[in-house]
């Protein structure tokens, strides 16, 4: 006899019991492979953002504050390095280039930062100088145009803040002079000017030597007159980005060090891990992070394989519940001589189709979720996370279809236990 007519029998007969059946499997599959996509897409996604910096430099205190407040632009407190630092890095010949980063400041929920042009140069490969003293690179996502002009804000503030009135503006004026490529990294959230210009904002000066006091000059006059932007032959001059060992430096975030070799990387690290500054791998607290992530997937794994199995029990013990009150259709093919291995055959490949045809539905879905929930981590980290389906997401599945393979056995073989007699009574 042949099983799969009796399949498309019950299909038939039992067509909402199946769809559901195939509805719950899918979704519950899904669900657990797109939450492991998800987690593979952060870690490449992160990686690729960490591994624009080499090394990193600042004041003391959590690598991990460091690394996420520098390389990914997050709003946290960081302590200043001291000034001498600039010297040691200067003279330093290990070093290929380094550049200050100087936050503080934002606009309308982009950070404002404070550098040279070797960091434009290495995130966007933008071989560009800064024109003027308040010139302005913007990334791809600020909402600024070329030409535009705009005032620095305190702090990074939010629209809602502005609404209440909290907004705290510093009267210069900032003209967007490039509109940058995109990077699928923070760095597209960031507005990129002058360090001269963060610290002449904050009645710093410039921090060249030649300019200092006539710079200081120029912010108190555009205190006073709050007319923003004041462009003259002596600020054209400037070598904005340019420092030796003789300039008045100020105050930074951090440094970016562009070493010349593995070799200078480590060295520079160790000699500037002391009490006044720490040296840092981004590439090497990720990996920390990863390591934590990784437990967190197991776990995760685990989870999902038990819900997947409660999910299977319960369908399963559904149907063997269904196929005991049948039990009339059972005895009429046995007694047209069906054999109880057949209709243990039968049932298994019943349940077994659902679940397989619950798996190539599942998949699907999957790509729909990983797209939405892949949106949504993009907006909320700021940075491109692109998750997609691999071999492992496969055999996952897989996995999880053989495990229910063997959990069809059960209405099976709760069928085939059935003895004849029993089967006869029900006649």
């Amino acid at each position: 006899m042949n099983p799969w007519m009796l399949l498309k029998a019950w299909y038939r007969q039992y067509t909402w019991p199946c769809l559901i059946f195939i509805a719950l499997f899918s979704v519950a599959l899904s669900l657990g492979v797109a939450l492991l996509s998800q987690e593979r897409a952060i870690k490449q996604s992160s990686a690729n953002v960490s591994d624009q910096f080499d090394l990193i430099i600042g004041a003391p205190g959590s690598k991990v504050d460091l690394v996420l407040d520098i390389a990914f632009l997050q709003t946290g407190f960081l302590e200043t390095v001291p000034t001498h630092i600039w010297h040691d890095l200067l003279d330093d010949e290990r070093i290929e280039w380094f550049a200050p980063i100087v936050l503080g400041d934002g606009y309308h929920g982009s950070p404002i930062v404070g550098t040279t042009p070797h960091l434009l140069d290495s995130l966007y490969g933008a071989k560009a100088n800064f024109p003027t003293m308040h010139s302005a690179f913007v990334g791809a996502n600020v909402d600024l145009q070329v030409n535009e002009v705009f005032q620095p804000q305190h702090g990074m503030l939010e629209s809602n803040d502005e609404e209440d009135g909290e907004v705290h503006t510093h009267h210069v004026d900032y003209q967007v002079v490039q509109k940058l490529p995109v990077t699928g990294t923070p760095w597209d959230n960031a507005i990129l000017v002058p360090v001269e210009a963060t610290w002449a904002v904050h009645g710093l000066g410039d921090g060249h030597a030649d300019d200092e006091h006539e710079h200081e000059h120029e912010h108190e006059e555009d205190e006073h007159d709050h007319d923003g932007l004041e462009h003259d032959e002596h600020e054209e001059s400037i070598h904005l980005g340019t420092f030796d060992a003789h300039d008045p430096f100020k105050p930074v975030s951090a440094f970016i060090v562009k070493p010349n070799s593995v070799a200078s990387a480590y060295g520079l690290r160790s000699d500037f891990s002391n009490s006044e500054t720490q040296g840092v791998f981004p590439a090497e607290v990720m990996v920390m992070l990863y390591a934590l992530m990784g437990d967190a997937r197991a776990l995760m794994s685990q989870i999902t394989l038990i819900c997947e199995a409660l999910v299977m029990l319960s369908l399963v013990f559904g149907i063997a519940a269904l196929f005991a009150l049948f039990k009339r259709e059972f005895a009429i093919l046995r007694t047209i001589g069906a054999t109880r291995g057949y209709l243990l055959l039968s049932v298994w490949l019943f349940v077994f189709s659902l679940m397989a045809v619950g798996l190539l539905f599942g998949m699907l879905l999957v790509t729909l979720e990983v797209q939405w929930i892949s949106h949504m981590l993009s907006s909320k980290v700021q940075f491109n996370i692109n998750a997609t389906l691999g071999a492992q997401d496969w055999l996952f599945g897989l996995a999880i279809l053989l495990v229910g393979s063997v959990l069809a056995l059960l209405p099976a073989v709760f069928v085939y236990r059935v003895s004849n007699e029993k089967l006869m009574q029900s006649i």
